[in-house]
């Protein structure tokens, strides 16, 4: 029985220390991204309340959509000249960094266009698939957009119309980071490598 009790106390000191490493060592790391120039994470994800949004199938995309995988969005519209185009394209060649280790499985990209007057679906859906068929495209009331971009600091702001078509829209150049748990992780800010931000994916998956 004694024997017993020893056997016992040092499995639980032995697991109260890989545990305490294994705390130890996600601070640790944690501590080195919250310094990192590809990207930054909060140290408590920050869980975000309800908004109804549309994918480009016009099917609901709301909070339960960033459930149970990684997601990278980034804010934009489909006229952008320079940003958006840009930014889709190193999101393009950072899934394919992740496919080739095996971490494009739980990962999505969603693309949130804050420009639905003239971003219907459809021409959401060509302008998202153009850079990758995989690339999920997002819309919806003005309203329910400012509800998700406020939540996580994504900047936009829709020039003086004045009834023309061409209008500007201003925007972050960020890509934004959502856990499994659907709560707002980070972000990635310009300028964007996708090998340096494929590197820190493999690492922040590993927290």
């Amino acid at each position: 029985m004694k024997k017993l009790l020893v056997a016992l106390a040092i499995t639980g000191v032995f697991a109260a220390g890989l545990w305490l490493g294994m705390v130890q060592d996600r601070t640790e790391k944690l501590e080195v991204l919250m310094q990192d120039r590809v990207v930054t994470v909060l140290k408590d994800p920050k869980p975000l309340t309800p908004f109804s949004l549309k994918n480009y199938n016009d099917e609901p995309f709301d909070l339960s959509q960033l459930k149970g995988h990684w997601t990278l969005v980034f804010f934009g519209y489909t006229n952008c000249p320079d940003i958006c185009p840009t930014t889709l394209t190193t999101l393009n060649r950072l899934h394919g960094f992740l496919e080739k280790s095996d971490n494009a499985d739980d990962m999505r990209f969603v693309f949130v266009s804050v420009d639905p007057g003239r971003d219907d679906l459809k021409k959401l859906k060509a302008y998202v698939q153009y850079f990758n068929k995989d690339f999920i495209g997002v819309t919806g009331d003005k309203a329910e957009i400012a509800k998700l971009a406020s939540q996580v600091g994504a900047y936009y702001e829709v020039l003086d119309q004045s009834g023309k078509e061409d209008y500007g829209v201003n925007h972050t150049a960020s890509v934004f980071i959502f856990n499994k748990q659907g709560r707002f992780f980070g972000l990635m800010s310009p300028p964007l490598d996708p090998a340096a931000m494929a590197n820190r994916i493999d690492l922040i998956k590993k927290l």
